[in-house]
């Protein structure tokens, strides 16, 4: 498989101040099927994300947005999560990249990753390049070979063919888009427990939700 990478970033982003050590987790974005499962890559960005907490002495998240999915979620923690953060609310039925995306912010502002992976499929780029761009942040795209220092920078460095992927080390959070097959899902752990943590809705989706309402009830 050949596998194209690129080096995301915004000239504003340079001058951006912040504090890495602020920047904990490796968090994972767990995009649901249409029948409101995991798709099938979540579980081996779990896999990979449960190697990097392990070296790094930090949890995995698991981020899932959807309409009634806490009970499923619940089941998750199997796969390696230690803390999911749900955002559950029908206004999430339908997903698209412009929520996403504002969900997305709400979760790096208040909870602040190191890292977020996300699989590199269909339909999902648009949110993700929307999710980089919108933060000024750093992207490696349709990466397979990465590891992790001990201060949670990413490290590209035995990936020779694209040098420029070392400065995503300068941001927070690094986001990574991985193609499926790469990584092994990890072996579910019946066992395991974690923090299940119900997120509130982003005031900018409260306000459109809102809007959304008025408009429905002046058209009827």
């Amino acid at each position: 498989m050949m596998i194209q990478s690129q080096m995301c970033v915004s000239s504003e982003s340079e001058n951006r101040k912040f504090s890495k050590t602020d920047y904990l987790d490796i968090a994972v974005y767990g995009r649901l099927q249409a029948d409101g499962t995991l798709q099938p890559i979540v579980f081996e960005l779990l896999g990979k994300a449960r190697e990097l907490a392990d070296q790094t002495s930090v949890k995995v998240s698991l981020v899932m947005i959807g309409s009634h999915i806490s009970r499923y979620a619940r089941d998750l923690f199997r796969y390696g999560a230690d803390r999911i953060f749900v955002y559950d609310d029908p206004l999430y039925e339908n997903l698209n990249s412009d929520i996403a995306r504002s969900i997305l912010e709400h979760f790096f502002e208040n909870y602040k990753p190191s890292v977020m992976l996300f699989g590199d499929n269909n339909g999902e780029s648009d949110t993700v390049e929307s999710v980089f761009r919108q933060n000024k942040a750093a992207f490696a795209c349709r990466q397979a070979i990465f590891s992790i220092r001990s201060n949670k920078d990413l490290d590209f460095s035995n990936d020779s063919q694209h040098p420029e992927l070392v400065h995503i080390s300068d941001f927070r959070p690094q986001l990574v888009s991985v193609p499926g097959g790469i990584f092994q899902p990890p072996v579910p752990n019946l066992s395991r427990r974690g923090e299940l943590i119900l997120c509130e809705q982003p005031s900018n989706l409260s306000h459109q939700e809102k809007n959304t309402t008025y408009k429905k009830l002046l058209d009827d």
